[in-house]
């Protein structure tokens, strides 16, 4: 079998392209770096820095006693929070 080719539509997938992440586009990369800036401005210097280490999300469906259909959802956040405490 032939060797896939890049310019061919038609060519069959390579086994590395399934794995390979996609390069996002131009306007996805200047958003990205709009939003840092944006993030880098309007964060205050001595705010605590939080890392977000853990979510889980626990869902379930029931239904009512009249017929109506019911979901409960509870979801937990875990965060580790770091202060320069300085004095």
């Amino acid at each position: 079998m032939a060797s896939p080719d890049p310019h061919n539509p038609h060519s069959p997938p390579s086994p590395n392209d399934a794995q390979r992440p996609k390069k996002p586009s131009l306007l996805r990369s200047l958003g990205q770096f709009t939003g840092h800036i944006v993030s880098g401005i309007t964060t205050k210097a001595d705010a605590p820095q939080r890392t977000e280490t853990n979510r889980s999300i626990e869902e379930e469906t029931r239904t009512t006693e009249d017929g109506r259909t019911v979901t409960l959802r509870r979801t937990t956040i875990e965060e580790v929070e770091v202060r320069d405490d300085a004095g």
